[in-house]
């Protein structure tokens, strides 16, 4: 990682690398706390994939769409390599760092922009998808389901119990 200052914002997000200058040793400081007696859970942005990551040239072509403001894109659920590629830096959380938890914030960004074909629970479907492009399902709702049920299986079976916090918009007045 080129650049370890504290602002980088929503534009890096998507590599979830520790930095080496801050954490040397992630999985000793996670042991650490577990120490005193203490729960480790990471938090996520689950959605984004940010402009000045890594994993953007890998990525990009795979989004429901971008948020400039953010310097970010919201990656397709319905693509089973966005999937495995999400699943797999929780998943090296639980099985290499030994975390007791995770919070997935953001799910309720895997939706399409308004006025494209909306599904049931506001989440949308694309009207005519490529047969070669790579999706498996039309349906963001589905790939959104078959990516967080998928975690709970993978990361169940590193550390059973392990707690998971799936993020939706809060409400209120």
């Amino acid at each position: 990682m080129a650049d370890e200052d504290q602002s980088r914002g929503y534009a890096y997000c998507g590599d979830w690398e520790a930095s080496s200058a801050k954490m040397p040793d992630m999985t000793a400081h996670v042991k650490r706390v577990q120490a005193m007696g203490l729960s480790y859970m990471l938090w996520y942005s689950v959605p984004f994939i940010g402009y000045r990551s890594e994993a953007w040239q890998r990525l990009q072509s795979k989004l429901l769409y971008r948020m400039d403001s953010m310097g970010a894109g919201v990656l397709d659920p319905r693509y089973p390599e966005v999937r495995e590629y999400l699943t797999g830096i929780y998943e090296k959380a639980a099985a290499e760092w030994g975390v007791d938890g995770l919070k997935l914030d953001f799910v309720d960004n895997f939706r399409l922009p308004p006025g494209d074909n909306p599904e049931p629970g506001g989440l949308s479907s694309s009207a005519s998808l490529p047969d070669d492009d790579g999706r498996d399902t039309p349906s963001v709702q589905e790939g959104g389901h078959r990516l967080l049920s998928g975690v709970m299986e993978r990361l169940q079976k590193h550390k059973p119990g392990m707690m998971i916090e799936f993020r939706q918009p809060y409400t209120g007045l």
